[in-house]
């Protein structure tokens, strides 16, 4: 989108994700790394994680 209207300014790239994109990216993730800041696991956020990425998404959309 950028290179397609190179006059404007893109101040967050939240707009242009949906949940799907937030999906597609997690399974693209390794999940043998160290947890998340929040101390979850990968194996724990997999166990709810199309809620989880709702609520990310959510947070997301509100600048939260």
């Amino acid at each position: 989108m950028a290179k397609e209207r190179p006059k404007e300014r893109f101040i967050s790239l939240a707009r242009l994700m949906d949940e799907e994109l937030l999906l597609r990216a997690w399974q693209r993730t390794r999940k043998d790394g160290a947890v998340g800041v929040d101390g979850q696991t990968a194996k724990a956020y997999a166990v709810n994680v199309k809620e989880n990425l709702r609520t990310l998404y959510e947070k997301l959309r509100s600048g939260r």
